[in-house]
């Protein structure tokens, strides 16, 4: 069976994963504004064309879609993707469906290695005594918002340097932790940073998307 019609929006897509490293197809159907039957129409032609593929990063959970090198040629801002663990795939999930919410609102979102293409930025980050802390996401509003979604020890080097660090004017900080931990401190160790728990279960799906194709 033809695997169908590769569309305009499916190169979109498969860009938006280059981008955004794993993601899942319930993430897809919310940031393209589809339904999931939609959605998995067009992840199944991409899969089917070498765009994408289904990786699974823990036994009986859902797969998560990562791109190949035939997608990441599309765009050169393309993320590197290494392997995860699964613990450290919820933690990204979760960072994903904050950057879906914002791009949705019209709001640009910055991976990691994009920065460099934004002179000035880099001296806006979080600053520790290693240097500046570079975010999973980086939400270009006023303030600015760095968003950090570590994965391991609630009492790990990542979140010593969070409660510890200098933060610019003009710079806010969301850190995603799971709902499991015990880290309250966290956010009252810095009045720019803000902790969101996040149920690392459900990271990978975002509100309801609307109906459509």
């Amino acid at each position: 069976m033809a695997p169908g019609v590769l569309t305009a929006r499916d190169v979109e897509i498969a860009r938006w994963v280059a981008r955004m490293g794993p993601v899942t197809v319930f993430q897809v159907a919310r940031r393209f504004a589809m339904n999931r039957i939609a959605a998995y129409r067009r992840v199944r032609v991409l899969r089917a064309y070498g765009y994408l593929q289904r990786e699974f990063a823990a036994h009986r959970r859902p797969g998560v879609l990562v791109a190949t090198a035939l997608a990441e040629d599309l765009d050169e801002r393309a993320t590197a993707v290494r392997a995860l663990a699964p613990h450290q795939v919820a933690m990204h999930l979760a960072a994903v469906n904050v950057a879906v919410e914002h791009e949705l609102a019209g709001t640009p979102v910055l991976v990691a290695n994009e920065l460099a293409a934004h002179p000035g930025l880099e001296e806006r980050l979080p600053t520790a005594a290693a240097g500046p802390l570079r975010p999973e996401l980086l939400v270009l509003t006023e303030p600015l918002l760095c968003v950090f979604a570590p994965s391991g020890a609630a009492r790990g080097p990542v979140y010593d340097a969070l409660i510890a660090a200098s933060w610019p004017p003009a710079t806010t900080g969301l850190l995603l932790v799971d709902e499991q931990r015990e880290i309250d401190d966290l956010a009252a160790a810095s009045g720019s940073l803000e902790v969101l728990r996040v149920d690392l279960t459900m990271a990978g799906h975002p509100p309801e998307s609307p109906a459509g194709s």
